[in-house]
């Protein structure tokens, strides 16, 4: 079948959605399917890459795209809702299936496109909003009404909406929801040669290493990994902790991170997909303390690197 599948995000940002959105589109090709991707163009002169999902490289559809200001982390690119060269190239291609990963912008691209191919539209439900609606600072009550209100309407324009979990199933009140986890390699991941974070720490070699990974953000909790960490370090002094990842709470965990752990405190900032399980992998226990998760792709990848998780 011939599916396009439209992203609100995609790479080089990385995230679980945007990760995601590649293991999708690499794993329909592996099992025959012609897949193009309406996502966002990086900005001039960056490469979008790959995370490293397994399979043929898709068809891009770029969409004019900008630097989402504020809260998003540089490298994060929204498309503009406009007539594009992309869109055309979409049209062209007759999509059998239009499979949208967000229902914002680029879900709205993508339902105008259904109609124009006479194509069932599919969702896959990324995200609980609702729990960032802090962000909207006194705004917030009223910005999550209306985003409930025009969720529902988006889900009912669906033919199906996927669930990445039974939970979050349970509370889509669509005609036809399906629970489809996000899949991940585990033989591949597995096979990844662990990156110790000791050394260039100037931590012992018996050191025990909690990690966490994702974004920095109030919404994920990491303060609370940190001062987890800090009270059960202080009974155990070959407890460290590292953070993998990058974001706008980051400055903040830093400075509590430096005052109750010190130099058993280590913050890689953003790495390379790869890389980041790679340093999972050499650690000794993965600790995770998100508010908000629909499925919550980081933990089967850290006990795919073979971790115990808290």
């Amino acid at each position: 079948m011939r599916v396009a599948i439209f992203g609100e995000s995609y790479l080089p940002h990385l995230s679980g959605v945007t990760i995601s959105t590649e293991a999708l589109a690499r794993g329909l090709g592996v099992i025959g399917h012609d897949v193009m991707l309406a996502v966002p163009r990086p900005a001039r002169g960056v490469d979008a890459g790959t995370a490293g999902m397994p399979g043929p490289e898709p068809t891009h559809a770029w969409l004019p795209s900008y630097q989402l200001p504020g809260v998003a982390p540089p490298g994060y690119r929204m498309p503009w809702p406009m007539p594009s060269a992309a869109l055309s190239a979409v049209d062209r291609f007759r999509p059998q299936v239009v499979h949208a990963q967000s229902p914002f912008v680029s879900g709205q691209l993508a339902r105008r496109t259904a109609r124009r191919a006479r194509a069932p539209l599919v969702f896959t439900h990324h995200t609980r909003f609702a729990d960032y609606r802090h962000y909207l600072g006194p705004l917030a009550r009223p910005g999550s009404a209306m985003t409930d209100a025009y969720l529902r309407r988006f889900w009912r324009a669906c033919a199906a909406v996927i669930a990445p979990s039974a939970d979050l199933a349970a509370e889509i009140e669509a005609r036809r929801v399906v629970v489809i986890p996000t899949g991940v390699d585990v033989d591949a991941i597995a096979a990844i040669a662990p990156i110790d974070p000791r050394p260039a720490h100037g931590w012992p070699s018996d050191a025990v290493v909690a990690v966490t990974m994702g974004r920095l953000a109030a919404e994920k909790r990491v303060d609370l990994v940190v001062r987890a960490v800090a009270d059960a370090a202080s009974a155990n002094p070959t407890l460290h902790l590292l953070v993998v990842g990058d974001g706008p709470a980051a400055d903040a965990l830093r400075a509590e991170a430096a005052s109750s752990l010190g130099r058993r405190a280590a913050f890689t900032g953003t790495l390379p997909h790869a890389t980041a399980l790679a340093t999972v992998a050499a650690c000794d226990l993965f600790v995770f303390a998100s508010r908000t998760e629909t499925q919550g792709l980081v933990l089967a990848e850290a006990l795919a690197c073979g971790l115990p998780v808290v």
